[in-house]
């Protein structure tokens, strides 16, 4: 596996440190392990609700893509 060439939260290309810039995509990464390897987890309409708060933050921040 090429490392260098990863995609999604843990992205290891130069100049990409996702989890460091971007904290949600480690709440969401670990919500997504409780799901996968304890069959557990927040409702998702709890998961929703914390992304579109996020969005505002950013979009309050002047954050643009």
């Amino acid at each position: 596996m090429d490392h260098g060439t990863q995609h999604g939260p843990f992205d290891t290309t130069a100049g990409h440190h996702h989890l460091e810039t971007h904290p949600e995509w480690e709440e969401l990464w670990c919500e997504r392990n409780v799901r996968i390897f304890r069959n557990s987890g927040k409702p998702a309409i709890t998961i929703i609700a914390k992304i579109k708060d996020e969005a505002t933050v950013w979009g309050l921040a002047g954050a643009s893509s």
